[in-house]
């Protein structure tokens, strides 16, 4: 169990929207010297806290303009059913979230891909394939109007235990 401090949220604030920021330079935003800012920083990251560094890709610009949230639906949901699906899903790389969902459908994925002709590909030639799978909707983004990949933290001011 970890007790967040303001320091702790305000690093964390921080390195959501720059991972790559120095040390010395966290310390200074965030009104602490190298080595204990870097102490906090390890210690997040030993809880868990900070689960990983990422680059975040302009997926227009590698040719994965097309983003879309494909519905499914189980014809069973039976643990070999979800198993073979959830299996797949992390197998196929066109798949860039998968949840479990309650609601009318079973799971709800967000796909990246070429064009409408490689989404149709996807549903028809993998997705559908899948023996559990007994349903899919999809929807097409025409517009991303707010893309984060930032969680929002807790109000400073105040200890929060994980």
């Amino acid at each position: 169990m970890t007790t967040l401090d303001d320091f702790d949220l305000k690093i964390l604030a921080i390195l959501q929207n720059d991972g790559r920021i120095s040390m010395v330079d966290l310390g200074n935003r965030v009104g602490l010297s190298e080595t204990p800012c870097a102490r906090r920083v390890k210690r997040l990251e030993a809880d868990g806290i900070i689960k990983r560094y990422v680059a975040l890709v302009d997926s227009e610009k590698i040719g994965a303009g097309v983003k879309a949230l494909v519905h499914v639906r189980l014809r069973r949901q039976t643990p070999d059913a979800v198993e073979e699906f959830e299996a797949a899903m992390r197998k196929l790389p066109e798949v860039i979230d998968c949840d479990l969902v309650a609601g009318d459908f079973d799971y709800v994925l967000q796909v990246r891909l070429r064009d409408l002709t490689a989404l149709k590909d996807f549903i028809r030639d993998k997705l559908i394939t899948i023996k559990s799978v007994s349903e899919t909707q999809s929807m097409i983004t025409l517009e991303a109007i707010k893309s984060t990949t930032s969680v929002p933290l807790p109000p400073s001011r105040r200890r929060v235990t994980t």
